[in-house]
């Protein structure tokens, strides 16, 4: 290799670091930097290095298809983001391949994909031997690039094994004093650019944020949400969460929550002054309590995706404790958003509630305010129900009754009126929508009751398969509906008509298999997330063994060569000096005489493949070459028959080449 003795291997340990692979780093670095101790050599054909070209294609696309399972396809970029994290494994087998060849280069021709099979020197093309390992280095330093954490030993290690690999190619015109000086600056330049650049990077996303938001605070994952967003998920099956209901008894359908909102204006919702706390976990690191009560007898076991490890935890109402959870970090806010960061993409959690306890904070004048535009058409309605002069409970009874009365569901909503808030087309024009019309116009309405009222979303459990054993909840089941504050607590008011379920229903065969495969890809982003935590290697060694054990076999089957650079034994000084008459040497000398020289990185057989034009009875050198081999190398050497043999066909191919 080119590389400086050790470069490749520290780099390694490097990446591996930073990407979490540092015990196959380890492994690695230890196989890399071993081929400069050991002298055992293969003599790899191209057709040997294809294959290696291929197994790493396969790498490749396993990785790949590794990374989509614990991203649960929601994340394509997360998954190219893996993939490229675990670049240098997939390419480890062709820089060993290049390290304990006799060649130690690689041609790049056997490195083209869509090249045929057939040796690339019978059909004209000459070799071109490159040598790997400064892009194998290269690539592990993007590698740990993608995967590191902003942290200043990433950069420190960053720029010291740049500065390593610069420091003996650099041009000996200039002194290592004045080289050293002139890599300093640039290295801090880097470095401050990048904080510089980042720090750009977060001003331009709060200046976004707060232009889209009109100056209100914003949670970094959902902030708003307009009305119609909801819609857009019900044209979808896919299934995003799987419930199971520890507590006996508990019936479909009930509602988990995501995030709650607390103002409404130009026909979005927005979670005003939501301010988020840090939520501390226990000692075991993965149980939670969001309130300083009782752990509640009722449970809940849940599990869903996170986008990029984050995201908003999906609950049921009323729930305290949160169990099993393993993630870096948890906040909530008072209008009952649960987020978290630093998560696995599949998480599996038990969350304990008391449905009768919604802990949320207290109400304030922004619970009771409704848009300007629109208090006449709700002030119209609440007289027409005659809701002031009603409890609250029977203001909720009556609200909920006007809904189901007058209004029915549809996911298909026209064209709104010309001028109109879609809520007051709503309520004025169409008298039908879904759950986010209801929902909306419920909480404006209880509202202008004097009743405290907040807009929710989340979903809505309610399809049990029997394939999985729990309920699954689809894109479909996303819904919306009001928080009223009655009796000194917030209750769920759902006033969409029952009606919806039956329209959800809907099936077809197509979805019966996106359902087995949704099922499957679940199964196994599970399985493979306990291959992360350590669980599964018992089996992943089970698993790679006999690929190992075969792979031995066929290089144990492999012509081998000893290389002259170390210290030998004196058996195998013998060794080297046996066959040093062989004939072969002498053909070797007339090629060259001719022009056909042998290149030093090439094999033998490669060599006779790419002059086979300009020589006679290739078929038979090679039978020579064989022979050589033998002669060579093996310590038993040759029969007395068989060193005859080689000389008598030496003597042959030199007959057809002086008539040439």
């Amino acid at each position: 290799m080119n590389t400086p003795p050790f470069l490749l291997g520290i780099t390694l340990l490097f990446w591996g670091w930073q990407a979490g692979f540092l015990w196959l780093s380890v492994a690695a670095a230890i196989v890399i930097e071993g081929s400069r101790l050991f002298t055992l050599r293969w003599v790899l054909s191209g057709q040997d290095l294809k294959r290696v070209v291929y197994l790493c294609d396969l790498l490749l696309a396993g990785g790949f298809v590794y990374a989509i399972f614990t991203t649960g396809m929601a994340g394509i970029v997360d998954a190219i983001m893996y993939l490229l994290r675990a670049l240098p494994l997939a390419i480890l087998p062709l820089i060993i391949a290049q390290a304990y060849s006799t060649g130690n280069q690689i041609d790049i021709n056997v490195l083209m994909l869509f090249s045929k099979k057939t040796s690339v020197h019978k059909e004209g093309k000459p070799p071109r031997p490159v040598d790997l390992s400064y892009p194998y280095f290269a690539v592990c330093l993007l590698s740990a690039g993608a995967a590191n954490v902003r942290t200043p030993w990433f950069y420190a290690g960053f720029s010291f094994l740049l500065a390593w690999a610069l420091w003996v190619r650099r041009p000996k015109t200039f002194t290592p004093v004045i080289w050293v000086m002139l890599l300093v600056p640039v290295g801090a330049a880097g470095y401050i650019g990048h904080i510089k650049l980042h720090d750009l990077q977060a001003a331009l996303q709060d200046v976004a944020v707060s232009f889209f938001t009109q100056g209100e605070a914003a949670d970094a994952y959902k902030s708003k949400t307009a009305v119609g967003r909801i819609g857009e998920l019900k044209l979808s099956d896919r299934i995003l969460i799987r419930v199971k209901a520890g507590t006996p008894g508990r019936q479909a359908p009930f509602l988990l929550q995501d995030a709650g909102y607390d103002s409404y204006a130009a026909s979005t919702w927005f979670a005003r002054g939501s301010v988020f706390q840090p939520v501390k976990p226990e000692r075991n690191g993965t149980s939670w309590n969001l309130h300083d009560t009782p752990v509640p007898k009722k449970s809940m076991s849940i599990s869903a995706y996170l986008s990029g490890g984050k995201g908003i935890l999906v609950l049921p109402r009323g729930t305290s404790h949160i169990e099993n959870l393993q993630v870096g970090e948890m906040k909530q806010s008072g209008l009952g958003t649960v987020t978290v960061d630093e998560g696995p993409k599949l998480v599996n959690f038990l969350a304990r509630f008391d449905p009768d306890a919604v802990r949320m904070a207290a109400p304030k004048d922004i619970d009771l305010k409704v848009p300007r535009n629109m208090t006449s058409i709700f002030l119209k309605i609440v007289d027409d129900l005659g809701l002031k002069a009603k409890s609250p409970n029977q203001v909720v009874q009556a609200v909920t009754g006007y809904f189901n009365d007058n209004f029915q569901y549809s996911t298909y909503k026209k064209d709104i009126g010309k001028g109109l808030d879609p809520v007051e087309d709503f309520l004025l024009r169409s008298r039908a929508g879904h759950c986010e019309y209801f929902a909306t116009a419920t909480v404006l309405l209880l509202r202008a009751s004097g009743i405290p009222a907040r807009y929710s979303t989340g979903y809505s459990v309610q399809e049990f398969s029997e394939l999985e054993g729990s309920y699954i909840v689809r894109s479909k089941h996303a819904h919306a509906w009001a928080l009223a504050y009655v009796d000194g607590a917030w209750r769920d008011v759902d006033t969409t008509p029952p009606s919806w379920f039956d329209v959800e229903k809907s099936s077809s065969g197509s979805r019966v298999l996106s359902d087995l495969w949704s099922w499957l890809v679940f199964k196994l982003s599970g399985l493979l997330r306990n291959v992360q935590d350590g669980g599964f290697a018992y089996y992943i060694i089970w698993i790679a063994a006999p690929v190992v054990v075969i792979f031995v076999w066929k290089l144990y089957f492999k012509k081998r060569v000893f290389t002259r650079k170390a210290k030998r034994k004196q058996k195998s000084v013998l060794l080297f000096q046996m066959g040093k008459d062989s004939e072969f040497y002498a053909i070797q000398s007339e090629l060259a005489r001719r022009g056909l020289d042998r290149q030093t990185w090439e094999p033998l057989n490669i060599w006779i493949d790419r002059i086979c034009f300009d020589i006679h009875r290739p078929d038979l050198l090679k039978q020579i070459i064989s022979l050589h081999y033998r002669y060579r190398f093996d310590p038993d050497g040759l029969s007395q028959e068989e060193r005859e043999t080689l000389k008598d066909s030496a003597r042959e191919w030199f007959a057809g080449m002086d008539g040439r």
